[in-house]
């Protein structure tokens, strides 16, 4: 991954305007059947790949360029979430002083959502310090619902097991991140067929259809 992300960050410097960072391994695990495996290697692909390249675009000044169109896009939901019997399942309006001491299990610092809470917090001069990072939301959804802990997860990892019971959303007031999900092109560019059809697959499989 880190020689991925390099000759990603080389090719932009080198003034390329278009990156495609292949890897193999989300391929391989649905080839292989592997559930556990495929979610593994997106959230590497996000925390080791997507992640690191944003923030340093980010560092480096570089914008979202004008000539890029977002095909599509849709809020993803994110609560903080604990294990049905918590003491603090059912407690109402919580705030984000009455959880920050408790234990955390989070997702590898600078993944996705969890780089978008910590910069949040920063803002607020707040650190959470988990207890345990896991780069596997299943992992953590299952020590979860064994244990009284908490984590910050997206919503569509979590529903199944808060609609079973097993796990419960805080009702944590003070703090709200956006986070969104989007399909980029550029404006400009000449799409071909297979790539009309891939747009079109993704954005009926992987959105919403009200977004």
């Amino acid at each position: 991954y880190a020689g991925k992300l390099q000759a990603a960050k080389d090719a932009l410097l080198a003034g390329d305007d278009f990156l495609c960072v292949h890897l193999e391994a989300p391929d391989e695990a649905t080839h292989n059947g592997s559930l556990s495996d495929k979610l593994l290697a997106i959230e590497q692909l996000d925390g080791l790949i997507v992640g690191p390249l944003t923030q340093w675009m980010e560092e480096q000044g570089e914008e979202l360029p004008a000539a890029e169109l977002a095909a599509k896009e849709e809020h993803i939901d994110m609560h903080f979430v604990t294990g049905a019997s918590s003491p603090l399942a059912k407690k109402p309006r919580l705030r984000l002083s009455d959880i920050v001491g408790e234990p955390f299990i989070l997702t590898e610092k600078g993944m996705g959502y969890r780089r978008v809470r910590d910069k949040e917090l920063a803002k607020r001069s707040i650190e959470i310090t988990p207890i345990l990072e896991v780069g596997r939301t299943d992992i953590i959804i299952r020590l979860l619902e064994e244990n009284d802990c908490i984590s910050y997860l997206p919503d569509f990892t979590t529903e199944k097991q808060v609609r079973e019971g097993a796990l419960v959303y805080l009702d944590v007031v003070d703090v709200k991140t956006e986070i969104w999900k989007q399909l980029i092109h550029h404006r400009d560019k000449w799409l071909s067929n297979a790539m009309q059809t891939f747009l079109s697959y993704v954005k009926e499989h992987e959105f919403d259809e009200r977004a």
